[in-house]
Parts: C-alpha cells; sequence; structure tokens
C-alpha cells in the first residue's frame, strides 16, 4: 500500500468526520505530508511530538518519512559527485564515498547533539539532526563481514538485540531526543545488522513465519495505524 493511498482515504475521512477547527489545522498537514516536509512543518508550529497535552493529526507520523525521503533525495546527488570528485582526482572511489559519508555522519551527529540541547521541540523534526541516523547505516554497507567466531556474532547480537528493547524501555518523552541519546539505539542497531547470526536461537525466532509476515507488511502496518487510532474516534 502506498502512501499516496493512504492520504488521499485520510483527507476523505477528515472532511466528512472531523470538525471545522481540526481540518483547518489537518488538511495542511496533510498537504505536507503529501510533498514529504511535514517534519519542516512540524518543526517551524514547534510541536512537541509526544506531548499528551497535543491533538495531533491523523498524519503527523509522516514526519519520519519526509526526512527519510529527503535523505534519499539528496543522497544520490552525493554520491554522483563523490564519484565525480573521485575520478577528477583519480582516487578510489569507494574510499571517497566513504570518507564523505562519514564526515556528513559526524557533522550531523554533532549538529544533533547541539540543536537538541538549544532546541529540542524543533531537533526533533529537522532533517540536519536526523541525517547522522541514516549515514550509520549507510557506513554497516562499508564495513567488512565480522571476523568473529559464529558463537561471538550471536552473543553481540543478541546484546545488541536487547539494547534495542531496553532503549525503546528506558528513553522518556521528557528526554532531549535524537542528540548523543539517539546513539544508543542506532549504533545498537547497525550492529545487530552487522553481525546478523546464521542460525542460533534469536535467529531462528526472527525467522518464524508470522514474524517474517509482520516485516513485509510493516510499511503498510505504520501508514495505517496512526490515522486509525486518530480518526476512530471521530
Amino acid at each position: 500500500v502506498c502512501s499516496s493511498d493512504l492520504l488521499a482515504v485520510t483527507t476523505v475521512a477528515v472532511i466528512a468526520f472531523v470538525s471545522a477547527s481540526n481540518r483547518l489545522i489537518w488538511l495542511p498537514e496533510i498537504a505536507a505530508a503529501t510533498g514529504y516536509f511535514e517534519n519542516w512543518k512540524l518543526a517551524i508550529d514547534s510541536i512537541d511530538y509526544l506531548a499528551l497535552g497535543n491533538s495531533p493529526s491523523p498524519v503527523q507520523h509522516f514526519w519520519s518519512l519526509s526526512a527519510e525521503e529527503q535523505f534519499y533525495f539528496v543522497w544520490p546527488i552525493l554520491v554522483a559527485l563523490g564519484v565525480w570528485l573521485a575520478t577528477k582526482l583519480r582516487q578510489n572511489k569507494r574510499a571517497v564515498l566513504f570518507l564523505g559519508l562519514a564526515l556528513l555522519t559526524a557533522a550531523s551527529l554533532a549538529y544533533s547533539i547541539y540543536f537538541t540541547h538549544k532546541n529540542p521541540a524543533m531537533a526533533y523534526f529537522v532533517t540536519p539532526t536526523r541525517v547522522w541516523e541514516f549515514g550509520i547505516g549507510a557506513l554497516v554497507a562499508f564495513a567488512p563481514r565480522a571476523k568473529v567466531s559464529a558463537l561471538v556474532a550471536r552473543i553481540a547480537f543478541a546484546l545488541a538485540f536487547i539494547a534495542i528493547i531496553v532503549s525503546a524501555l528506558q528513553i522518556k518523552p521528557t528526554d532531549a531526543f535524537p542528540g548523543a541519546l539517539a546513539l544508543w539505539p542506532t549504533l545498537a542497531t547497525a550492529l545487530a545488522i552487522w553481525l546478523w547470526p546464521e542460525g542460533g536461537l534469536l535467529g531462528r525466532v526472527l525467522g518464524l513465519k508470522p514474524i517474517q509476515v509482520l516485516g513485509d507488511i510493516s510499511y503498510s502496518v505504520y501508514l495505517w495505524h496512526w490515522p486509525i487510532l486518530i480518526l476512530a474516534p471521530w
């Protein structure tokens, strides 16, 4: 299911069922989500995403998709520039791309830490504070295969998996995020991807058919769960 289907259904539902005051707020957000700049609209509005007192829109969760699409739009351009620069300088393309990505990731992380401390409400949404999270994932693609025993890989993977779960339970709405705190789940996820074990109990559990099916439809589940929760009371 693509996002345009969801936005079309949500627009109709908002017009049909929601009060006029909410429509005035929510329809512009749907337009922002359609153009994948919902994160910037929420940042400009300085909305606290996790504040219980807010009246969230049915497309507020598109902030993360917007940041993701903006990264995917810019990243190929940066890759092309890196390849062009490496060709001009007669350098190894892979090395130049790795160095450029590492510098971009480090700069984004530094800015994320700074801006999260200065303005946490805006920092939660704006793309520059989130680029490093995508960058960490991209750097994993450059990492050589881990030269450790299967047992060590399974233990490290299990610890990374536990760290992801613990971070979800321990990071509170009042904590400044992303900033340095986001290193915890981000690095744990990167480590889990890098050390994905062949076999092992956890690997077999995650390979079960119901979990695989949920993984296959996870994007659609993410898209639809939030509008349903918000619009159902109307």
